[in-house]
């Protein structure tokens, strides 16, 4: 059982954590990465309201997937998304001395990655109810995977502030951590 000991150092850390110290560094690169992003925001909300529902239907299961393609493919790759490259943090494996691997980077994303995988058939119902194109609609199947998302955000949120490592649930999945790149060992 941790001592209120540990909980303290979850909240005080120590000078030699101070590389885990990621927490507003990546809530900005997550900012940062949503601005990427924004451009498709827009074209999505053309699509909703003058394409017709088929492109509709197409554009947004290729969206339901793009960012996670996106996230997935620059942290094999590089171990940071345009966001954290920005923000100057990094994830490596929990050994700290190694790259990612493909299962890490899709363990990482694998929550959201099946929320919108989830999507996909959500979406062709919604297309066959006649309801895809109207923006300011949320069907019932809909509010539950946006009420699933904000909930696993929270846990991942509440995660992060509650270690000492700052690891929030998908890095415990994952065998991750997320380091500062400019702050020595």
């Amino acid at each position: 059982m941790p001592s209120s000991g540990d909980a303290a150092a979850a909240y005080f850390p120590d000078p030699a954590y101070e590389k885990y110290q990621t927490g507003l560094r990546r809530f900005a690169a997550g900012i940062i990465d949503s601005l990427v992003f924004m451009p498709v925001g827009v074209m999505t909300i053309f699509a909703i309201q003058s394409a017709p529902a088929i492109l509709t239907l197409i554009w947004l299961i290729l969206l339901a997937q793009l960012y996670w393609a996106y996230s997935i493919f620059f942290h094999k790759q590089w171990g940071q998304t345009l966001g954290k490259m920005v923000m100057r943090v990094k994830v490596y494996q929990i050994n700290e001395s190694s790259n990612l691997t493909w299962k890490h980077a899709i363990l990482r994303d694998c929550v959201y990655l099946g929320i919108g995988i989830l999507s996909v058939p959500l979406y062709i119902w919604e297309y066959s109810q006649g309801i895809l194109t109207e923006i300011h609609s949320t069907s019932a199947p809909e509010l539950a995977l946006n009420i699933l998302s904000f909930l696993w955000f929270g846990l991942e949120f509440a995660t992060l502030l509650c270690n000492r490592k700052r690891r929030a649930l998908h890095d415990f999945i994952a065998g991750t951590v997320v380091i500062k790149t400019d702050v020595k060992p």
